[in-house]
């Protein structure tokens, strides 16, 4: 095979075991499915019921699809892999023994097939992650498109030949035949010897890789415009997939072969689509390719509501793979093109998330209608809806995808005047540049522009601000929420992103360069407890110096007013990650505590952590609006709140050394005259 082959990727052992270990994988899966989707019309004539079984397969892939993308970037893929393939082995062994006899539901099966669903869901993202380890980046496009053509290869024979051994020799036998396929893939991934992944002081753990997978998406208009798209195009052509398992039996009368058939036809069409792809990208654009699939498939669907021949249903079905194939490869394309590296397999995570959820939402749609107008009347308001709005979103173009992605690394590294602990944070960046008046409108329309990039590489704050005194002094500012993240944040920026910055840079004014400064919050709180020996001193004092640090800040409060005001789509505050961050070091506190009998044993140390939080964060936000001193304010919390947490017959200040409540409680004599 030349290197320039689309074949070429087959000469590396690695990549040409695992893709066909794949596509007899992929058969056995369809085959599975068409047993799962005629098992049903015999347990059932619902439709709702068979369009649960569809929704099933793909509910789990719309809620998991994000957090398995996360996965297969944090875990060992190649184990990963074989993990999955045991589990969606021990389903479809389940089903075997319950058709086998005799005992399977329609509750079983959907939950089976919803189990299946999730093993789906772990599997897309993680395989398609593992592809650049297995070719040469030169003939990554080429792997790619090999296995696309793969899961085709599988589409189209996998539910002729599950079709054959349903009406043959049964479920049972369909199901067992699924199971090998899993022994088959798990014996190929055995024999991979894939490398150690290397160490990486940056590397991301999971919440934190989550919360930036859905920063970059939100942040992203390229890709709002791909899931817009995306979800306009499935949620009506999936009326062809939820109900095509009725309309081969009680529209067109076939049995369990003739409707393997059909989804044999969808296969074969879907590859002599993806051959004829490169000619119909000469003449139509992106945006026409989506439109004329949408078209095609509405010609189809309206045509099957006239109950057709069989000898006709099968080129439609046929023409229904080749529209259904060029609107997923011309989408998903351009979501991989709008997609840097670092995040791609989150972001196409993103992508199936809607498009599964469209497949999901759409297949118990048309069920619900079908049960309303019937199956023909369902097919027909699929078809008019899917022309129309192919029609209308037509106007809302698809992104080029031709922008520079690659990483820039550009950005110098900060200076440091020591060395910064990962986990600081939040982390704010201030550039400061000189801009002429004259050139204040180009300069805000490009920095306006830079503040996407901003939020898709990191971070949850932006803004642009003037200074009063010099108004030709322009100071750009975004919060990251630690250094580590900032420092990830230096290896995102992309080349397209590298020019929108040069440009800014040419409208600077003055020889030296713009003025970038690095502010890490400084933990006034943590600092204050260390210096305590006593736990409940520990307690005190970062209760104290938690109120002194926001009297002495007022700013820090104006602040987290603005965050709430200005970025109320942000789900978790500020203030709030951060708190969550140092409660497990307050949980050791508070549980010791417990353990020991010195606090209410009724208690529950997240009860206590929970008041106490929500105690000083509103005390705080008293004192900024009403003047009232924290050292006042602080001694009535201390003692409120310990006497209401300490056993009955024990006083709080036998808890607090002299020393502290000397320094840190003043008003206890008055106090304790008062209760006297």
């Amino acid at each position: 095979m030349p290197a320039g082959s689309g074949l070429a990727p087959l000469r590396h052992a690695a990549f040409a075991v695992l893709w066909a270990a794949a596509v007899l994988g992929n058969v056995g899966t369809f085959m599975r499915d068409v047993a799962s989707s005629w098992l049903v019309t015999e347990l059932t004539t619902a439709p709702f019921a068979v369009a649960m079984v569809q929704a099933a397969g793909t509910l789990p892939v719309f809620l998991l699809a994000i957090p398995a993308g996360v996965l297969s970037d944090i875990l060992d893929r190649r184990r990963l892999l074989i993990a999955i393939q045991l589990m969606l082995g021990t389903v479809s062994a389940t089903l075997m023994m319950l058709a086998w006899t005799g005992t399977l539901s329609v509750a079983s099966l959907v939950a089976l097939t919803f189990l299946g669903g999730i093993g789906a869901a772990l599997m897309a993202p993680t395989w398609q992650s593992i592809v650049p380890e297995l070719v040469p980046k030169a003939e990554l496009k080429a792997a790619v498109a090999l296995n696309s053509l793969g899961i085709n290869i599988a589409r189209a024979i996998g539910p002729a030949v599950g079709g054959l051994l349903l009406a043959g020799v049964g479920a049972a036998a369909t199901y067992g035949a699924d199971v090998l396929s899993y022994v088959v893939v798990i014996a190929a991934l055995l024999w991979w010897k894939r490398p150690r992944d290397s160490d990486d002081a940056l590397a991301e753990r999971f919440a934190g890789a989550f919360r930036a997978g859905l920063r970059y998406a939100r942040a992203s208009r390229p890709l709002h415009v791909v899931l817009l798209r995306a979800a306009i195009f499935f949620a009506f052509a999936s009326a062809a997939w939820a109900l095509l398992p009725l309309v081969a039996r009680n529209v067109l009368g076939g049995d369990a072969g003739f409707y393997g058939i059909l989804l044999g036809a969808v296969g074969a069409g879907a590859i002599g689509g993806a051959l004829l792809l490169p000619s119909l990208r000469s003449r139509l654009d992106q945006d026409g390719l989506v439109l004329a699939a949408a078209i095609a498939v509405a010609a189809v669907l309206a045509a099957l509501t006239m109950a057709p021949p069989p000898w006709l249903a099968v080129p439609l079905l046929l023409l229904l793979g080749v529209a259904w194939i060029v609107a997923l490869t011309t989408l998903n394309g351009t979501a991989q093109a709008v997609l840097p590296n670092w995040v791609r397999g989150r972001g196409l995570a993103v992508y199936l998330t809607v498009f599964n959820g469209a497949m999901a939402a759409g297949s118990l749609g048309w069920g619900l209608v079908a049960e309303v107008l019937g199956i023909r009347g369902a097919l027909l308001v699929a078809a008019a809806g899917l022309a129309v709005a192919g029609l209308v979103a037509h106007r809302v173009r698809l992104p080029a995808g031709e922008d520079d992605l690659t990483p820039s690394a550009h950005w110098p590294e900060p200076l440091l005047a020591e060395p910064v602990e990962h986990d600081r944070g939040p982390v704010l960046v201030q550039v400061e540049y000189r801009v002429r008046r004259e050139d204040r409108p180009a300069f805000l329309a490009l920095v306006h522009r830079l503040a996407g990039e901003r939020r898709r590489d990191g971070a949850y704050a932006w803004g642009i601000a003037e200074d009063t005194a010099e108004p030709e002094t322009l100071t750009e500012w975004f919060m990251v929420e630690s250094w580590a993240e900032h420092l990830r944040q230096h290896r995102r920026v992309t080349g397209a992103d590298a020019d929108v910055q040069r440009q800014l840079a040419a409208l600077h004014r003055g020889d030296a360069p713009p003025v970038v400064r690095h502010l890490l919050a400084l933990e006034a709180v943590q600092s204050a407890a260390e210096l305590q020996s006593s736990p409940f001193d520990r307690i005190s004092a970062a209760i104290r110096a938690y109120l002194l640090f926001f009297e002495l800040h007022p700013e820090q409060v104006e602040l987290l007013i603005q965050e709430r005001a200005f970025f109320h789509d942000r789900q978790t505050p500020t203030y709030f990650t951060y708190r969550d961050q140092s409660r497990e070091r307050w949980r050791a506190v508070w549980s010791n505590l417990l353990d020991d009998g010195q606090i209410r044993a009724d208690l529950e140390v997240d009860q206590i952590l929970d008041f106490l939080g929500n105690l000083v964060y509103g005390t705080m936000f008293t004192n900024h609006f009403l003047g009232r001193s924290a050292e006042e304010q602080y001694s009535v919390i201390i003692d409120i709140f310990y006497r209401g947490i300490l056993p009955a017959q024990k006083r709080f200040h036998d808890k607090l050394s002299a020393r502290v409540r000397n320094a840190y409680y003043p008003m206890s004599s008055n106090l304790a005259r008062c209760r006297a």
